[in-house]
C-alpha cells in the first residue's frame, strides 16, 4: 500500500512522461509514494523508451509502467492505473505537466 499513487496515461507522448517523472523526483517521498506510467497501447517505441529513462536515471523503485491492452481513452488508461495500487491518495496526472515544488505536500 502507498501513501500516494501518481497515475500518467501516456499515448505517444514518451518525452513529456519522462519530464513529468523527472518533475516527481524530488517532490514524491521514495518510500511511501509510487507513481505508475499506463501506456494507452501507443503503437510506437513509448514503452521502451520510457522503460529505458526510468532504468537510467534510478527510478525503478518508485516508478512502474503497464501497457494498456487497447487504447480505451484517457480514462481507461487512468482506472488501469488506479487499480495497480492501493494507496490513501491518488494523483491523476497529465502527461505534459510537471509538478512544482510542494505541490504533493499541499496536495497530501
Amino acid at each position: 500500500m502507498s501513501r500516494l499513487l501518481v497515475v500518467i496515461v501516456n499515448y505517444k507522448t514518451p518525452k513529456l512522461v519522462c519530464d513529468a517523472l523527472a518533475s516527481l523526483e524530488k517532490e514524491v517521498d521514495l518510500k511511501q509514494d509510487h507513481v505508475v506510467v499506463v501506456d494507452n497501447n501507443s503503437e510506437d517505441d513509448s514503452v521502451v523508451f520510457i522503460d529505458q529513462y526510468v532504468f537510467d536515471q534510478g527510478f525503478s523503485d518508485w516508478v512502474s509502467i503497464v501497457v494498456a491492452e487497447k487504447n480505451g481513452g484517457f480514462s481507461y488508461g487512468n482506472n488501469i492505473g488506479i487499480t495497480s495500487t492501493i494507496a490513501d491518495y491518488y494523483l491523476l496526472l497529465n502527461s505534459d505537466a510537471y509538478v512544482v515544488p510542494g505541490a504533493i505536500e499541499s496536495l497530501i
